[in-house]
């Protein structure tokens, strides 16, 4: 059978599902998608607002995490059931906003309910782990604090505790674009703008100056045409109610690592401006339970968990297949990393990085943390 023969549910929560903010969605429907072995340990994947049920399809259009996902891969099919979900208040099968209509705010706690009801109405109950991205990482670290018995281990990358106000000035310039439009009659054109500013700061400055380089005598329009673009192919697909509903749902996310005692391998890349390192310095140092901060560099920033594939496959596969969440080896910084294609052979990064401060409480049981290599900067 293909590992991408999966199969596709819209679910239907019979009792609705109350937010947290006291409204009840009823009806509500779930969208999900199951790759992988039937009744093999279940695997949540979760990736950022524009990411939904389609992990991965074998096919045209591609999954968004294509790379990590089939036999011998990171999120091997052979060995786990992974399942993918559309959000709530986005785009795909699970309930959101009709367009020009009102719809309630959305927590990433509500996400995690959202997910946990879908999965027992199939006979789901617990996960082996949750592997989140970007906003899908917010959205674990919910999950582990409202299901802490439900999930196994989490895997986090570029995701915070909560939003720093920098992310949330950001977001909030982008929803104010979105809404001038809206009053404005010129919705369409506005989320295309707030989509093209979101990119920035999904990237750094060095990815830009190396997409593209400057030619004396000739106009530098090709940062503007590749910005219009994606803004454009965006606004094809989402309304500015969708939009608005998970941008605002990241600002809210707040959870208390120090309350969470699932073990937690969380990574990230030095140049994310959205997520930066400190955020996941106080992650790691803060979290109740074991867990492990990985660091590497790379040109990409935020969206490096879609860009640097090598990197990504390294980290879940520590984060899947380790007994422990600990760095129980420590090969040579300039040893290269394992192949994740190899199933007994786990990625891990030389232990150089300085220890948390001692003030804080850095001794618990199964605290690591690891420095990865450079990232050469990719071509995609």
């Amino acid at each position: 059978m293909s590992p991408f023969a999966g199969t596709t549910h819209e679910v239907r929560l019979e009792q609705g599902l109350t937010l947290a903010c006291g409204q009840r969605l009823d009806p509500c429907t779930v969208g999900l998608r199951r790759l992988g072995t039937p009744g093999r340990p279940a695997v949540i994947v979760l990736g950022g607002i524009s990411a939904g049920r389609d992990v991965a399809s074998g096919a045209d259009p591609e999954g968004w995490w294509e790379r990590q996902v089939g036999p011998g891969r990171a999120l091997d099919t052979e060995r786990f059931e992974i399942l993918g979900f559309d959000w709530l208040g986005g785009r795909g099968m699970t309930t959101g906003p009709v367009e020009g209509g009102w719809f309630p705010p959305i927590s990433t706690v509500d996400q995690a309910a959202a997910i946990v009801a879908a999965c027992e109405r199939i006979g789901i109950e617990s996960f082996h782990a949750a592997v989140g991205a970007s906003y899908g990482g917010m959205v674990a670290l919910a999950l582990a604090a409202r299901f802490p018995h439900r999930v196994g281990r989490l895997v986090v990358i570029s995701a915070p505790a909560r939003s720093h106000p920098m992310a949330i000035g950001l977001r909030d310039l982008q929803r104010r674009i979105v809404r001038l439009g809206q009053r404005c009659g010129n919705e369409t054109e506005c989320l295309a703008l707030a989509r093209g500013l979101a990119l920035t700061t999904y990237r750094t400055e060095q990815e830009f100056r190396d997409r593209f380089p400057h030619t004396p005598g000739v106009p530098d329009e090709g940062v503007e045409s590749y910005l219009q673009h994606h803004g454009e192919r965006f606004a094809e697909s989402w309304t500015a109610e969708q939009f608005l509903c998970l941008s605002e749902s990241m600002d809210r996310h707040d959870v208390d690592p120090s309350a969470i005692s699932v073990p937690a391998l969380f990574a990230g890349v030095r140049s994310d401006t959205l997520v930066p390192v400190w955020q996941l310095g106080e992650l790691h140092r803060e979290w109740g339970g074991p867990s492990r901060l990985i660091l590497a560099d790379s040109s990409f920033g935020h969206d490096a968990f879609l860009k640097e594939p090598h990197f990504i496959a390294g980290v879940i596969q520590a984060g899947l297949t380790e007994q422990e969440i600990s760095c129980t080896s420590t090969p040579s910084p300039r040893e290269p990393a394992l192949p994740v294609t190899s199933p007994s052979a786990p990625w891990c990064l030389p232990s150089t990085c300085p220890p948390p401060s001692p003030s804080r409480s850095s001794e618990r049981r199964g605290r690591t943390t690891t420095l990865g290599p450079p990232i050469r900067p990719g071509t995609c």
